[in-house]
């Protein structure tokens, strides 16, 4: 029994070893030279090429494809927008906030995008969706060290094991590295180009819902985070084709509470589609929560607009 179990401490010492040495050389030597992909490569390429950002853009795909840093002549300097897609929670946003800081990187300006309906308290389970994608940072963020706390203790077991924070994302890492040489300047805007097929879209809005106290705790740390660091925030709640997810009452409760714990904060309100009489055809949208380059070029334009008013 005794040579059993040291043999098997033996292994495991082996295979820490060799966790511990592939993942050193595979972070340095790959994902930290990655600067394109969902997996990482995307905020790599915000954190080594666009450092001198005056703003940056926080949010989900619906952020990544709608809002253009060019259009956004409002807001004076270089603009980048950081949305990831993907992802629909406020604690990724915050996460993303926590590992720019520790990077010193301190923009004049963020744009925020949210939407009320990711803030349901029926869709607590999906409080930490998406931090898998930013597991390679783990060390970058104290965020995200307590928010893993929360996690299923196996989750947390696994990610003693450092490749374990590559986990899926290898392959992409992979092709995206090889890809870099041919990654141009870009603002971090991606447009759509297709058009949505509205033949089977109803467009009704989504029930009343409970507020997630949990989610609320995140938006007050990013607001915080952001006076702190002497950071202009902006909040933006964008539209859904013909106000699908949009309910009056939900973004109100939002904004409120978000003047509530500081007048500082620049809202913009644009959720309700029937204010946007341009935006309202088909053909301006992807699919019914993402506009294409259409659409986004003139969901950007009236953005600008009102950050003309606000700024």
């Amino acid at each position: 029994m005794k040579k059993i179990l040291i043999k098997i401490a033996v292994i495991f010492l082996i295979v820490l070893i060799f966790d511990r040495l592939f993942s050193f050389v595979f972070t340095k030597h790959i994902f930290e030279k990655t600067i394109s992909g969902e997996s990482g490569g995307n905020l790599n390429y915000l954190l080594e090429k666009k450092k001198n950002a005056d703003y940056i853009i926080l949010g989900s795909s619906r952020a990544k494809h709608q809002v253009d840093p060019e259009k956004l002549t409002a807001i004076n300097g270089i603009g980048y927008n950081a949305g990831i897609n993907g992802v629909g929670t406020i604690l990724h946003s915050n996460i993303v906030l926590d590992i720019l800081l520790h990077e010193n990187f301190k923009p004049k300006i963020i744009l925020l995008q949210i939407d009320a309906i990711n803030f349901a308290a029926e869709h607590l389970e999906s409080y930490q969706y998406g931090l898998n994608s930013l597991y390679p940072y783990y060390k970058k963020s104290k965020l995200l060290q307590s928010s893993v706390k929360e996690l299923p203790f196996e989750e947390q077991l696994k990610l003693n094991f450092e490749m374990y924070k590559f986990n899926g994302k290898i392959t992409n890492l992979l092709l995206n590295y090889f890809k870099q040489q041919s990654v141009v300047d870009n603002n971090g805007y991606f447009p759509l180009y297709q058009t949505m097929d509205s033949v089977n879209q109803q467009g009704l809005p989504f029930a009343k819902f409970n507020f997630s106290a949990k989610k609320l705790q995140v938006l007050n740390n990013i607001i915080t985070s952001c006076k702190q660091n002497n950071i202009q925030l902006v909040i933006i709640f964008s539209p859904y084709y013909k106000n699908v997810n949009y309910k009056k009452d939900e973004v109100n409760f939002l904004k409120n509470y978000i003047s509530n714990i500081s007048g500082k904060v620049n809202i913009i309100d644009m959720a309700n589609i029937t204010n946007l009489p341009d935006l309202q055809n088909a053909q301006n949208w992807k699919d019914i929560g993402h506009l294409n380059n259409i659409g986004a070029a003139k969901f950007s334009a009236s953005l600008n607009d009102s950050l003309n008013m606000k700024l």
